[in-house]
């Protein structure tokens, strides 16, 4: 099982951590397909840094 930040013994606010957004032409997966990616990494409530990206759901 899985402990938790506070059986950690590590406050959220020291965590760095990144948040992943993935946004897709929906469906199926089988039909669907990604078309864009994000990511914003943060530490203490703050915002460290961002990522973004278009992917071409066709390209094989």
């Amino acid at each position: 099982m899985q402990r938790s930040f506070d059986e950690l013994g590590t406050p959220l606010r020291e965590v760095t951590f990144c948040v992943l957004d993935l946004e897709t032409t929906g469906g199926t997966a089988a039909d669907g397909g990604i078309t864009e990616i994000g990511a914003v990494r943060v530490r203490g409530g703050e915002q460290l840094g961002t990522f973004r990206t278009f992917v071409n759901p066709g390209h094989r």
